[in-house]
């Protein structure tokens, strides 16, 4: 939808509403770091040229009113928003406006919201979190504030979620808010904080792969592994006392450990130490401008999330197989919750054509279904539009 379509759609929900800005948020995508962040590990990501814009005018006073291209309800809150009207709120409207009860937003003392967006659901570009950020690009743009980071923690997820399904992956906000155009974002969500590094290249691009295979179960899938990881952080504190995080255990300690774990427990924990290991990796070989060698860290992320975390799907394990032999595919691999949804390819310029071509050939013989390509170039936070 372009944005004069926006601001039509905004002005047929709205009749009475007031002129709006308009504002965008980008998706966002995982290179490194996926699975880990309950464990206390770090990731490294990018955002998407895919966004989703907000059109956003103050209102009625008093009310919260949204609406959304791809639904056709408008949900009428309260403003600010109660916990009792988030739960009964539609998921995708709680999901965008819900953080503004975490932080205590009170002006424009009224607001119209109007949402719409080119980002998938389901596939593993933080779309809840996309319209939770350009709804706060809006107010921060109307009331001319900016939040530090430190003041979004209350609106980050915690383990209460069944009460607050509102609450957002911290990962993903940070990921988004604090994108840059052309880099890679390091990010440690518990600490809050995030560097940026330089992923631009004229040799090499990112690739969005569209499995066309659903993200079944996912949520609930992760679920089961949070609370897997749990019970082995318990059961490894009964030999290491002073471990307070997954990601701090070394391997060799974990492997010490393997007559309190079940084989389970010990696979998932693995997996988290030996991605956190990845990033770290990662990060250097970005540095060194090394993208060899980030592909292959791609592809071995790619194979515990398969062998150890057991989250990826027959098709995406399919392509990787037939990809990381390709000429041109430097590396592959899940992204996202998994299950489904999205690839992440890392391929030469040169021989992007050809790769692309013989992948589409593959998996449309060996799955029956077409794969969705788009390349990807590293885009910048949220913002508003037109400045």
């Amino acid at each position: 939808m372009a944005e004069g379509a926006l601001r039509e759609f905004f002005a047929r929900r709205f009749p009475d509403g007031k002129p709006p800005r308009l504002f965008g948020a980008p998706g966002r995508v995982t290179l490194l770091g996926e699975h880990i962040i309950h464990g206390g590990g770090i990731v490294l990501s990018t955002a998407t040229p895919q966004q989703t814009r907000c059109a956003a005018a103050p209102g009625k006073s008093g009310r919260l009113r949204v609406g959304h291209a791809g639904q056709e309800e408008q949900v009428d809150l309260p403003f600010p928003p109660t916990e009792e009207a988030l739960r009964a709120a539609p998921a995708w409207a709680a999901k965008a406006v819900g953080w503004m009860l975490d932080l205590g937003v009170k002006e424009p003392d009224g607001l119209d919201l109007a949402f719409e967006t080119d980002i998938a659901a389901n596939v593993g570009l933080s779309r809840a979190e996309t319209h939770a950020a350009a709804a706060m690009a809006a107010v921060e743009g109307l009331n001319g504030v900016a939040w530090p980071k430190e003041n979004l923690d209350p609106c980050f997820l915690d383990q209460n979620q069944a009460v607050h399904p509102w609450r957002l992956r911290r990962e993903s906000v940070l990921g988004i808010r604090y994108a840059k155009a052309g880099e890679a974002l390091l990010v440690d969500p518990l600490l809050l904080r995030e560097r940026s590094f330089p992923f631009t290249s004229e040799r090499y691009r990112l690739l969005l792969l569209d499995s066309r295979v659903p993200q079944q179960r996912a949520e609930e899938v992760h679920a089961e592994r949070l609370a897997t990881c749990a019970k082995a952080l318990r059961k490894i504190q009964t030999r290491f006392p002073k471990c307070k995080r997954l990601a701090d255990l070394a391997l060799d300690e974990l492997e010490s450990s393997n007559d309190i774990l079940g084989d389970v427990e010990f696979k998932r924990v693995r997996h988290i130490i030996t991605e956190v290991a990845r990033v770290k990796q990662g990060v250097l070989k970005l540095k060194q401008l090394d993208f060899f060698s980030l592909g292959r860290l791609m592809l071995d992320s790619h194979v515990s999330l398969k062998n150890d975390y057991n989250v990826t799907c027959f098709e995406s394990d399919l392509l990787v197989g037939f990809a990381k032999s390709l000429p041109g595919a430097l590396g592959i691999k899940m992204t996202g919750l998994g299950l489904g949804g999205y690839l992440l390819a890392l391929v030469e310029r040169t021989m992007e054509a050809s790769a692309v071509e013989k992948m589409k050939e593959f998996y449309l013989r060996e799955t029956d279904k077409e794969l969705g390509v788009v390349p990807l170039e590293p885009s910048g936070g949220p913002g508003e539009l037109g400045e």
